[in-house]
């Protein structure tokens, strides 16, 4: 077990949870690196039959005031010395991320604004440092003191200097409300602002939207596993930060159901999420540290996928993207930038599947063929306006997140109910493009089966490109081996 703990920490080390290690504290000048388009072809798109009309309610989401003027706030995540940093705490930030923000969202920042007729500013807090702003009255002073000598700093400190950061910018812009946009650690600030009514910015509802990306929501695994052990301070140095990303740490100081949300505290609040599951990327930490504990698990590199998302009827899109890419990922600025600005949310299910083809021996009555259907959802409108050819949410075989469904007999239908979408889109975009494939699996590592009779390890049962009105309904879908029906559900904000 020792060499476990000696292991992990060294790649703590080296990886970071979290941290992109580039902090700037000046208004950078230097263009964003424009992310590399390795990019999935699209193939001329078939346009579905007329929908079915849907019979499901739509589900109520929080109004949204109109000629709201906001403050769009980025909380950043975990840097591995940040805990020690010497200057002041609670200023504006500077990142890749914040420039790419930014850049995408193309929203004035608080730096450079039309106080009289702005909507929305883009800003950043950095809640990293030793020394309190110049904006801290005396009391501001003491609510730091009081939760350093409770916590020991730590999250409850960071989200106090993100509330009192916020309440400053409303102030000076005359703003009346904020957006939170948080990356990793940053969302479990965010969470705790929040859950503990921060400077009363939930219950005051002086906050619109929250948006969580690869967050740290329910703690961090690796960390998880390397419990209190003096010897681990050879190898890394335990801080308030890395012990309040624990799994023990937010179960006891949040929320002992810490997947639930309660409705009362979020309130009036929009929240959407982000979670990645590309955690083969060279700078991976959990690629090394799951096959020393549990084997594989979905996760992004540094967040299990399971860690980042809350259990609740919320927006969520999924990406193929490894943890610290995020910052030049075109697609996750394309999400950001719907939730911030879109009317409309859409969620997209496979309601059913029948196979014609069920590429599997099933003369066994005991024998079944295990079945998952991956998911690529493409923007026309994104391809149109920002050259994105890349999926705007991707749920895809290797990422080993999909449900897997038994089937025994062909030409039977089997109920999925799998969702393939659910986020914002442009107000301008009346349909997107679906792709879908399925896959028999025989032998998977990442999805626990292994038929030791074949030889191979998954048949493709044909895939589905098409395009697909942004109305309610339901439609039909086919391929060669297998076809279903898909629901559409629009919700207008």
């Amino acid at each position: 077990m020792l060499s476990k703990y000696i292991f992990i920490s060294l790649l703590f080390l080296v990886v970071g949870c979290g941290s992109n290690n580039e902090r700037k504290k000046s208004n950078p000048t230097q263009e964003p690196k424009q992310e590399e388009q390795n990019l999935t072809e699209i193939p001329t798109a078939v346009t579905l039959p007329t929908p079915i009309p849907s019979t499901t309610p739509t589900p109520a989401l929080s109004v949204i005031e109109k000629n709201l003027k906001t403050v769009t706030l980025y909380v950043h995540g975990y840097e591995e010395k940040g805990y020690k940093a010497e200057y002041d705490y609670g200023q504006n930030y500077y990142d890749t991320f914040r420039t790419n923000l930014i850049r995408y969202t193309e929203l004035p920042t608080m730096d450079d604004y039309d106080k009289e007729h702005f909507t929305n500013l883009i800003t950043a807090v950095d809640y990293y440092g030793n020394t309190p702003p110049s904006y801290y009255a005396p009391k501001d002073l003491e609510d730091i003191e009081k939760i350093e000598a409770t916590y020991g700093g730590g999250i409850p400190k960071y989200a106090h200097i993100v509330a009192k950061f916020a309440k400053n910018a409303l102030k000076e812009s005359g703003a009346s409300k904020i957006n939170i946009i948080s990356v990793s650690m940053g969302s479990l600030v965010s969470r705790w602002l929040i859950e503990k009514d921060v400077e009363h910015l939930a219950s005051q509802k002086k906050i619109a939207k929250w948006i969580t990306i690869e967050g740290v929501v329910h703690g961090n695994y690796a960390l998880s596993q390397v419990e209190d052990d003096s010897f681990l301070n050879i190898f890394i140095e335990n801080s308030a930060d890395t012990d309040h990303m624990k799994y023990r740490w937010i179960e006891e100081n949040l929320n002992a159901t810490s997947k639930q949300i309660n409705p009362q505290l979020y309130e009036g609040i929009e929240l959407s999420q982000i979670s990645l599951t590309n955690g083969e990327d060279s700078e991976s930490l959990l690629k090394y540290v799951l096959p020393l504990y549990d084997g594989f698990l979905p996760n992004d590199g540094v967040q299990l996928f399971k860690d980042t998302y809350f259990d609740a009827n919320l927006s969520h899109t999924v990406l193929h993207e490894g943890h610290i890419d995020v910052k030049n990922s075109m697609a996750t600025f394309l999400n950001i930038n719907n939730f911030l600005k879109a009317k409309k949310r859409i969620q997209i299910t496979l309601l059913n599947a029948s196979l014609t083809n069920i590429h599997e021996d099933i003369t066994d009555k005991n024998s079944v063929a295990e079945v998952v259907f991956e998911s690529k959802i493409f923007s026309p409108k994104a391809k149109e306006q920002w050259n994105l050819e890349k999926p705007m949410d991707e749920r895809v075989y290797k990422s080993g997140i999909l449900d897997i469904y038994p089937y025994k007999k062909e030409n039977t239908v089997h109920a999925i109910n799998q969702i393939l979408f659910d986020g914002f889109v442009n107000n301008n975009e009346i349909e997107l493009t679906i792709f879908l494939e399925g896959f028999e699996i025989d032998n998977s590592t990442i999805y626990a089966i292994n038929e030791s009779d074949s030889n191979s390890n998954k048949d493709s049962l044909g895939s589905i490109q098409t395009t697909i009105k942004l109305e309610n309904g339901v439609y039909s879908i086919s391929s060669d081996n297998w076809s279903g029906y898909i629901k559409v559900e629009v919700i207008d904000i």
